[in-house]
């Protein structure tokens, strides 16, 4: 009987060195395993009402071993208050969280893998907003927003009290005066003919 339980004992010791062996191996290994590196970069960093943004995430894997179903997820939630979504390369949206979630991939040994979500900014943008998209993967990124201007109409012609093609000098009746050659002509001509008049009728009053 002894010996039994002593069998039983050392069979038992045995196990929980084998199950405490494998636990160690497979720690190890999970330090060992290399960790992924995010990155997100936008293509512009000031957009107008209208344009497009693209924001390219990046996965970098700088280990000799393969990062295998590595599922590349980001939040949009900040996005999606200035813009729409246009294109995201077929990934998932998860409206519970606000992101959006690619089928795993595998991420090749010092290698990397890259996703591209493509918005497009509102016209009409909230009174209340900052202006300002961000978007977090690794690290965060700021796109700045211009709000659209409206543009002051141009005076017309008419406005000014004259009809179109019509100058200034010529509104409302007003002529500008003549100058030149023709102008003195005229002048010394009315001078002439009213001497003429004038001699003409002092002599009358003579005879």
């Amino acid at each position: 009987m002894p010996n039994n339980i002593a069998k039983t004992v050392a069979g038992l010791v045995v196990l929980l060195l084998i199950l405490g062996g494998v636990y160690f191996l497979q720690r190890q290994k999970s330090k060992s395993l290399p960790q992924a590196m995010t990155s997100v970069s936008p293509s512009a960093a000031l957009v107008q009402p209208g344009e497009s943004v693209v924001y390219a995430l990046t996965v970098e894997n700088p280990g000799k071993e393969i990062l295998a179903g590595y599922i590349v997820e980001a939040s949009i939630m900040d996005l999606q208050e200035l813009s729409t979504l246009v294109d995201a390369q077929g990934a998932n949206y998860n409206s519970a969280t606000g992101s959006l979630v690619w089928t795993p991939l595998d991420v090749p040994a010092n290698g990397s893998i890259q996703k591209k979500i493509t918005v497009r900014v509102k016209n009409d943008l909230p009174a209340s907003s900052d202006l300002v998209m961000k978007l977090r993967f690794g690290n965060e990124t700021s796109v700045a927003v211009a709000r659209a201007q409206a543009l002051t109409p141009t005076p017309s012609p008419s406005s000014a009290g004259g009809s179109p093609g019509e100058t200034p000098g010529n509104v409302a009746g007003a002529y500008a005066p003549q100058s030149g050659p023709s102008g003195w002509l005229s002048f010394i001509l009315a001078l002439g003919i009213t001497l003429s008049v004038s001699i003409y009728r002092f002599k009358r009053s003579i005879i």
